[in-house]
């Protein structure tokens, strides 16, 4: 996908205010930090791609939150990359999302690619 530097400067949204799409801009940036998307220039085009996004679901209901359908576009456009990295398109939303996945410990003894052996530890007696 190809941005040019002038579509950064073109995003007016034609519902909500400046304000809310501000605040958008805000937590989008901050949810591709914690994500360790740190290059500026990648996370610009990643934000105005959500936020050119969220704005046209904003026109058909002015009542949602600019901030949410941000949000949700974010999540969105993250969780199908992570099934693309996974190469698991088939997975139901969220399934592919490491921020999905359970963090409590299986039970039994851990799988060997969690423990960074390059090969599977068998169990002490």
């Amino acid at each position: 996908m190809e941005l040019s530097l002038e579509s950064l400067n073109s995003f007016r949204p034609k519902t909500g205010t400046l304000e809310q799409w501000n605040a958008a801009y805000v937590r989008v940036e901050d949810y591709l930090r914690a994500h360790r998307i740190h290059n500026r220039l990648h996370q610009s085009r990643l934000i105005q791609r959500v936020l050119s996004a969220a704005a046209g679901r904003h026109e058909q209901n002015p009542a949602l939150d600019p901030v949410t359908l941000a949000i949700e576009e974010t999540d969105r456009l993250m969780d199908g990359w992570f099934a693309e990295l996974l190469d698991e398109k088939d997975l139901p939303r969220k399934a592919a999302s490491p921020c999905w996945w359970p963090t409590a410990p299986p039970a039994g003894p851990m799988p060997f690619w969690t423990t960074g052996a390059s090969r599977p530890i068998s169990p002490r007696p």
